[in-house]
């Protein structure tokens, strides 16, 4: 088949990226980039080995995700956002949460089912399944509510066959430059960690691409960038802007060139008028 359209991945301006948002955390900050949907459709297969190289964990979305990750070998930390009650019910579920127990997949709680579900899976295998808990602070999205989170902690902590191991959430409106919402997230995040807190070490982390490069106080001690990895600032109301590469390039080729004349319009809805004749190409 003829290639009328390709597109090529830059590994470099991958490892470039990783190492802006190395420099906006420090070295004593976790990264754990969101390599979920085929990192961004940019290919996980191409681009995994570098960002493992420039990075602490991965994040993925579903357990599919998770199991091809250690099928390409990466032998690192990963976070799975989805939760055990999102997985097909019954034997399926079951099977599969034993693969990515496994596996050595982090898995995410956020309910008391979850945790039900995982530490029955975990204690058929013999093993203590390490857990983070995600806590709605704001964004009416996956988690626990912050106000009761403590009593999800409380439940893990009751299953000898689960072991909590990390805390997070997930920001709504980082990206946007009046962070007050942000802010909010932020300070019942804080209040939710105080009184989830036991005596096993956590991870404690909530910044994504935005977060991270905009609001140092939000690093604690993991980051979770997605966009900003691949070279797109998360938005152009940012208050810092990082000199990010965009690691995907489009080339084609040209399948007609004409000459307009000065006053012409071009496209759907007309949106641009030449001001001069010109060249152009489709």
């Amino acid at each position: 088949m003829d290639a009328h359209l390709v597109a090529e991945i830059s590994v470099g301006a991958v490892r470039h990226n990783l190492r802006l948002l190395r420099g906006c955390v420090g070295a004593n900050v976790r990264i754990c980039p969101a390599v979920k949907a085929d990192c961004y459709g940019h290919g996980l297969e191409l681009l995994w080995g570098a960002i493992a190289e420039e990075s602490d964990a991965m994040a993925v979305a579903s357990a599919g995700e998770a199991i091809g990750l250690r099928e390409l070998g990466y032998t690192g930390e990963i976070l799975m956002f989805f939760t055990a009650g999102s997985l097909p019910g019954g034997e399926i579920s079951h099977r599969t949460l034993k693969e990515l127990i496994n596996s050595n997949v982090t898995l995410t709680i956020v309910s008391s089912a979850d945790a039900e579900a995982v530490a029955r899976a975990a204690g058929e295998l013999g093993v203590a399944a390490p857990v983070h808990i995600k806590i709605d602070t704001g964004m009416g999205r996956s988690g626990v509510l912050h106000n009761v989170a403590a009593d999800l902690a409380g439940r893990v902590r009751r299953e000898r066959s689960l072991r909590l191991t990390g805390l997070y959430t997930h920001f709504a409106t980082a990206d946007e430059s009046d962070k007050s919402r942000t802010l909010s997230q932020l300070d019942n995040f804080r209040s939710a960690v105080d009184a989830c807190r036991g005596d096993e070490e956590l991870t404690i982390h909530a910044a994504n691409s935005a977060a991270a490069i905009d609001l140092p106080a939000s690093h604690f001690d993991m980051i979770r960038p997605g966009i900003a990895i691949y070279g797109y600032q998360p938005s152009d109301q940012m208050q810092t802007v990082l000199p990010l590469r965009p690691c995907l390039r489009l080339g084609s080729i040209l399948m007609q060139i004409k000459d307009l004349t000065a006053g012409a319009s071009v496209g759907y809805g007309l949106t641009h008028t030449f001001d001069r004749a010109s060249r152009v190409g489709l």
